[in-house]
This record gives structure tokens, sequence and C-alpha cells, in this order.
């Protein structure tokens, strides 16, 4: 195995594991071959990808967290959803070899670990199971964005009457 290759194009063990760690949650415990692939530092609150961008790679998150929104016209995001490590992060786009319909930006410190579109297509084609985790990933992530919450309320009592009888209301 020819390893994770760094931004310097070193090969260390321990990014190795943890990128494998990575690898195996994004397809559900599957072994994939970590040849080819690089590791990708992003800062607090760069983006990873933009919408319109070329979809041309994949990744899944090694460490750190990010967030991907939706963006309207006028360039105002929506929150989609928060990314965790072990998540796959533009893998839609990738299949559907389009561009990215998402903006993915990192809250911290994160690393990825880059699939270009040859990588992603052999290790499907290779491992059905990694294929299908793939495909249950995808399903998942459509119902969260299609069963949203239409708001958020909060009744904020105005003294501490209204608490007391609330109280006994429910302890009753």
């Amino acid at each position: 195995m020819a390893g994770v290759n760094g931004a310097n194009g070193a090969t260390a063990t321990g990014r190795d594991d943890r990128v494998r760690a990575a690898l195996r949650a994004a397809f559900n415990g599957h072994e994939v071959d970590l040849d080819d692939v690089a590791v990708t530092e992003i800062g607090a609150g760069e983006l990873l990808c933009d919408v319109g961008d070329e979809a041309n790679r994949a990744w899944v998150l090694v460490s750190g967290r990010m967030q991907a929104h939706a963006v309207d016209a006028e360039g105002g995001e929506k929150a989609l959803g928060i990314i965790a490590p072990g998540e796959l992060i533009g893998e839609a786009a990738l299949l559907e070899q389009g561009t990215r319909t998402a903006r993915v930006r990192a809250i911290r410190r994160s690393q990825v670990v880059e699939l270009g579109q040859q990588w992603l297509t052999d290790q499907l084609s290779e491992n059905p199971g990694a294929a299908m985790q793939l495909v249950r990933s995808l399903v998942e992530r459509s119902d969260r964005t299609l069963v949203t919450p239409t708001g958020v309320f909060a009744v904020v009592p105005l003294s501490t009457t209204v608490i007391d009888e609330a109280r006994a209301v429910a302890e009753a």
C-alpha cells in the first residue's frame, strides 16, 4: 500500500490509521484502498467547496467539524446540517457528474481525505457493501433535508407566577 499522502507528500502511520478509521466509518466498516488518496487540512471558517464548483472529487471528514449550507439567489445561507468525522461530503454531485449544490465550510480546523471520481468508482465497483452504504447515506441525508422544521418558538414567561403555575401543572 502506498499510504496516505499529506500536503508535503510524506506518509505517516498515525495519519493512515485516522484516515482508515474515517473511511471505514464512511463505508460502514468495509475496507477500502488507501492508494491515491490525499489528506487536506482546512482552517476554521474556510470553504471546502461552494455552490457551482465542479464536482470532480468527494471527501471524507477525518477530524474537525464542517457545516453544509444551501445558498439562495442573494447569497444568503441556510444551514443544512453538521458534518462529523467519518461522513462523506460531496459524493452526490460527484456521482451525478455535475456541480456542487451546497456550500461546505469548516466550523473548526478539519482534515479531509480527498476521493477522486475514479477512486470512488473503483471502490464501489469492487465492494458492493460499500456501495450499499453509500446509497443508504444518500437516502438518509435526503430524508433529513426533506423533513425540516418550519420554525422555532419559545414561551418566555414575564413573571415567576407563570413559571410556578406551569410547574404545578407539570407535577400534577
